[in-house]
């Protein structure tokens, strides 16, 4: 009884914690004034916040993309063992994320966060892609995309446009 008591104010504290509707729609729908290279450091920092590492930036295109992250078909981080490797489960997912300083319509900048899902099977050679829309993609992935966008949002807050 007090396990289940315990586990439910921890679930409860989780969902309290995360962001709302309207917080994810605004992250998303935000635009900004700025200077590009400025919009793209501070993504950059709020991604590397949430535990993202960036692979490559391109400051031509003004994006950036980050390092692979292994997760388990349920959505918990893939442990990093001895030397690097990671014992992957079968039907782990795998996300990098793109993250751009898109120009918006009518002026300023909105900022677009893809992420790049692959899905590991034990007795295959390759990752399978995993298509944006694709009714396998587990709802975990658009959740942990939602909250780095809306840290990303958070972190350009003085550059939004009212």
């Amino acid at each position: 009884m007090r396990l289940t008591l315990a586990v439910l104010a921890v679930l409860s504290c989780a969902a309290a914690c995360g962001p709302n509707t309207a917080e994810i729609q605004r992250a998303h729908e935000a635009h900004y004034h700025g200077e590009p290279a400025a919009l793209l450091q501070g993504a950059a920092a709020a991604t590397e916040s949430e535990h993202y590492k960036i692979l490559e930036a391109d400051r031509d295109r003004v994006a950036f993309m980050t390092v692979d992250k292994w997760f388990t078909a349920e959505g918990t981080t893939e442990s990093v063992g001895a030397g690097g490797g990671i014992r992957a489960a079968d039907r782990s997912i795998v996300i990098a994320y793109i993250v751009s300083v898109v120009a918006a319509d009518g002026g300023g900048y909105t900022i677009e966060v893809v992420p790049d899902v692959r899905r590991y099977f034990s007795d295959r050679p390759n990752l399978d892609q995993v298509p944006q829309g694709d009714p396998t993609m587990p709802g975990w992935v658009a959740a942990r995309t939602d909250l780095l966008a809306v840290a990303i949002h958070e972190r350009l807050a003085p550059y939004e446009a009212k």
